[in-house]
């Protein structure tokens, strides 16, 4: 059963090893835009100066931005 276990445990390691070299570009892409997008909506935010229809209108603009 250790042997198994053993085998299992490194074929597990082994395939989170081939996702993780996959996903890599793509989650460092995504990070590098996320932090760009809050710096973004945090300055916007900041432009508002307290102007709740302001503030609505950055939202609005940005959602979809952040979930595209």
């Amino acid at each position: 059963l250790d042997d198994n276990m053993q085998r299992l445990n490194n074929g597990a390691t082994a395939a989170r090893n081939a996702i993780g070299g996959i996903l890599l570009p793509i989650l460092t892409d995504l990070s590098s835009e996320g932090v760009s997008l809050l710096n973004e909506f945090t300055t916007a935010i900041l432009d508002t100066d307290g102007d709740v229809n302001q503030l609505g209108a950055v939202i609005d603009e940005m959602v979809p931005r952040v979930l595209a």
